[in-house]
């Protein structure tokens, strides 16, 4: 007679005899541990554990608890620039000490709002100084380039008349040559050169005989001033139009001031009274300075 109590066989009543149980058949999903225990109840006991300075897990805390603060550091971790405090012409960029993210965003904002400083010598004219930004000096210059364009009056072109005398070829010395010749004077308006100084520029188209040189000056009426220092000399002897060195004449100088309004006229005589010349086109142009 059996006595095990095992539920469908075996005797559970104790007095029928029924087949022994059979060994049980293995689980499909096995527990590996022979036993499992609460987080809450494992301690971890070793040291400190640190990320840098910072504790990410205390000894003696739970499981539970470590296993939330290393969630928690790694979802709010942010690495700490620790290098020299970065710095553009006197300005700190990135101070040493602030996280990564936040040195990344001091650098774009320094970056998309820099402006590049002057670093040449003062230019005392349009009130540069060193240091200034580069566009607030090209402001400036743009400024004062506009201004001088407005202000600067253009050069003025003037052709002397015509005045022939006892020949057919008009500016021709007379039969004797005894002096030079003078041409009718040209009118010059004082707005021409409102500073009263000017830069002027000659070119005559003349010829004269072989044998001796063509003499001529620039002379000014009003104040009886020749406006070249010297007697400019025509060497060619057949016709060419020639140019002669620009001259800055002040007339604040002269008699009259800058204010007056001037006359000018061509004198020129040739070196040898026997010989003639004459005098085609005279061109006159004049450059006021401010």
């Amino acid at each position: 007679m059996s006595l095990n109590k095992c539920k469908n066989c075996g005797c559970e009543d104790g007095l029928v005899t029924l087949p022994p149980c059979p060994t049980p058949a293995g689980c499909a999903d096995p527990e590996p541990c022979s036993e499992v225990f609460d987080s809450q109840c494992i301690i971890y006991t070793g040291a400190d554990i640190l990320c840098g300075n910072d504790i990410v897990i205390a000894s003696n805390t739970p499981v539970s608890e470590a296993l939330d603060q290393i969630t928690a550091f790694f979802c709010t971790y942010e690495s700490t620039y620790d290098g020299p405090t970065i710095t553009c012409n006197g300005q700190n960029v990135v101070v040493s000490g602030v996280t990564v993210d936040q040195a990344i965003q001091d650098l774009s904002e320094f970056y998309c709002s820099y402006e590049p400083l002057y670093t040449g010598g003062n230019i005392t004219c349009i009130s540069v100084t060193t240091g200034d930004t580069i566009s607030s000096v090209v402001q400036k210059l743009g400024s004062s380039y506009c201004e001088q364009i407005q202000e600067t009056p253009k050069a003025v072109h003037m052709t002397l008349a015509y005045s022939p005398i006892v020949s057919v070829f008009p500016w021709k010395n007379n039969t004797l040559a005894e002096s030079w010749y003078r041409n009718s004077a040209l009118f010059i308006a004082t707005e021409v050169f409102p500073t009263g100084k000017a830069l002027l520029r000659l070119m005559i188209t003349s010829e004269h005989n072989v044998g001796s040189n063509l003499r001529i000056n620039l002379y000014e009426v009003n104040s009886a001033t020749y406006l070249f220092n010297t007697w400019q000399t025509v060497t060619g002897t057949a016709l060419d139009e020639v140019a002669f060195s620009t001259i800055l004449v002040d007339f604040n100088l002269l008699a009259g001031g800058g204010s007056a309004n001037r006359w000018i006229e061509l004198q020129a005589y040739i070196e040898n009274p026997a010989q003639f010349y004459h005098i085609d086109k005279i061109d006159i142009t004049f450059t006021p300075v401010i």
